[in-house]
């Protein structure tokens, strides 16, 4: 009787080598290719390395407590058949032969030490080559660690530096970076940090790209979350925990508003090119106090602006001056800034006269902010004083249960429901800095041919707006004021002898006269002008209502931020009898 048939495979087994990579970190984790001849598909069992296409890691290396010379340590690895001349393994770590990977030095200092023999065999028994082949020769070298890298993203046009931090870095050693799958090599900073230039890209990819590292320029670990800290590990497919985000080149032309209040807070959209998401975060610089912004399509995306800083330069001065524009750019690293819009371009205009701006008439994008105070109401009021105490009759209690008794003991304007009543307002803070020099008549005196002037006295012509600009030579932020003609600005009104200035509409001329700030009264969701009287007092002309109701009546000077509301700041609508 005889057994079912078996298989019985002969090869004439050739390994030639050279290894590739031929060297590596001391953890291991990388794949070698071996090249040779008629190699054979026989797959080891999960787990095991018995009668199967087999590596073998053999290291004479004194690491093992009870080493004596000429002693050797074998470890089996399962190799991975790729055709009939080649075969891929993985290489342990220094670890299985004795020796911690932390403490492999560098290559001179490790020596023939750090070295290991490669052989393959087809039956994990008949090994080829039987014994050393110098042409055959596995390196480990001194161990490197990567933990984070920053920045995260950049556009597609490349060069963003990334910093690699890590442990282990020396001068003398190769290291790459894959991003995507393009292969830049690594400069030096110091033990714990290296740089990376990202390479350009065709077009961005949703979720970003691979960023893998390398000592050999063939085995590129990728960084996954590991407890407290991150591990770089060698996966067979990219997992992308960590990726880099691509994106367009951004562009901005525009910031709406231009605007806001001291406290910060106020939502602005920055309008421009490349604001597409891809998994970056934008970054906008309000000169340097910064904030986070959210995508809301390709050509936008939305932030609230930050506090203005109390922040001082090196000679004591304020950086932050509140009605002082500063420029407004993005990034998405921090690196890769949009060009300042600040009108420093502009060319003069030979039409207008000395004493108006030469950027009144600059068709150049401005992206700039300022910040104001805002203002405050203390009393509501009819213009023509026929204030009535308490509401009109019409008010009904089932529409403010609650506030019905607080609204009745106020005295509030009232009008009808077309609309056309003048009210009366009284508080602070209706006029900023730059719009009080308008009004109060103080100016500069324009010496000949001299501009920017400096501040000076009142004159009757022009006015001061100051504007913070950047000197495009030393990139120093200076404060800088000019004249502009009033008259391009407001109708005058003569009293006492003096020039008086009703203006409820900024216009920064230094903007190429765009509005920064337009003073309005709000009834209830309908925005109307206001009129001003004096720097506390202003006058508005309630708009039509469909209903006789009561509505809160409030103040903005960018249509974002408001002045706050109280009993005391309503308009009652009267219906007809």
């Amino acid at each position: 009787e005889f057994s079912n048939e078996l298989e019985y495979i002969f090869t004439s087994l050739a390994v030639t080598g050279p290894l590739a990579p031929d060297h590596g970190t001391a953890f291991g984790g990388g794949q070698v290719t071996v090249t040779g001849e008629q190699f054979v598909n026989v797959t080891c069992a999960p787990g095991t390395t018995a009668d199967c296409l087999t590596c073998r890691f053999t290291s004479y290396a004194p690491w093992q407590p009870n080493f004596v010379p000429g002693m050797k340590t074998d470890v089996l690895v399962a190799a991975v058949f790729v055709s009939d001349t080649e075969v891929t393994c993985r290489v342990p770590s220094t670890q299985v032969f004795g020796q911690p990977p932390e403490l492999v030095l560098e290559d001179e200092t490790c020596g023939d030490q750090c070295d290991v023999y490669v052989s393959v065999s087809v039956n994990s028994f008949d090994f080829v080559p039987s014994g050393r082949d110098e042409s055959i020769k596995y390196r480990y070298i001194k161990t490197v660690e990567f933990a984070s890298f920053f920045p995260p993203s950049g556009p597609t046009t490349g060069d963003t530096n990334v910093t690699v931090l890590g442990s282990g870095f020396s001068p003398n050693m190769n290291i790459w970076c894959k991003v995507g799958t393009q292969i830049v090599k690594t400069r030096y900073v110091d033990d714990t940090r290296i740089i990376c230039q990202v390479p350009p890209i065709d077009e961005a990819v949703v979720g970003g790209v691979f960023v893998g590292f390398s000592t050999n320029g063939a085995d590129y670990c990728e960084l996954v979350p590991g407890g407290l800290d991150n591990e770089c590990l060698f996966t067979s497919t990219p997992e992308l925990h960590f990726p880099f985000f691509y994106h367009d080149p951004i562009y901005a032309s525009d910031i709406l508003p231009p605007s806001g209040i001291l406290e910060g807070g106020t939502e602005v959209v920055i309008v421009g090119s490349g604001f597409s998401a891809y998994g970056q975060r934008f970054i906008a610089h309000f000169l340097e106090a910064q904030v986070t912004c959210e995508t809301i399509d390709s050509t936008s995306i939305r932030c609230l602006s930050p506090a203005i800083p109390s922040v001082t330069d090196l000679a004591g001065v304020e950086k932050y001056i509140p009605d002082v524009a500063v420029p407004v750019r993005v990034t998405a690293n921090g690196q890769q800034f949009t060009p300042l819009q600040t009108g420093v371009g502009c060319p003069p205009n030979p039409d207008l006269a000395f004493d108006d701006n030469p950027k009144a008439s600059c068709t150049q994008p401005f992206v700039m902010w300022t910040w104001y105070k805002n203002p405050s109401i203390l009393s509501v009021a009819m213009a023509d004083g026929t204030d009535v105490p308490g509401f009109n009759g019409q008010l009904n209690p089932d529409l403010y249960p609650s506030l019905f008794a607080q609204l009745q003991a106020q005295t509030i304007p009232q009008g009808p429901t077309e609309g056309g009543t003048r009210v009366l307002i009284r508080g602070n803070d209706f006029v900023s800095f730059a719009r009080q020099q308008v009004i109060n008549g103080q100016g500069v005196v324009c010496p000949g041919g001299v501009r920017p002037a400096p501040p000076g006295t009142s004159c009757t012509t022009t006015c001061t707006f100051p504007f913070r600009h950047a000197d495009p030579n030393t990139g120093r932020q200076e404060i800088y004021y000019e004249c502009i003609n009033l008259q391009r600005l407001s109708h005058l009104l003569w009293r006492v002898g003096a020039v008086q200035y009703f203006i409820s509409e900024f216009r920064d001329y230094l903007q190429g006269g765009k509005v920064v700030t337009n003073l309005q009264c709000l009834f209830g969701d309908t925005h109307v002008p206001a009129t001003i009287v004096d720097n506390s007092t202003i006058t508005c002309v309630s708009p039509p209502s469909a209903h006789g109701v009561v509505v809160p009546l409030t103040v903005t000077l960018n249509g974002k931020d408001y002045a706050q509301i109280s009993l005391r700041t309503q308009f009652q609508y009267i219906a007809p009898a």
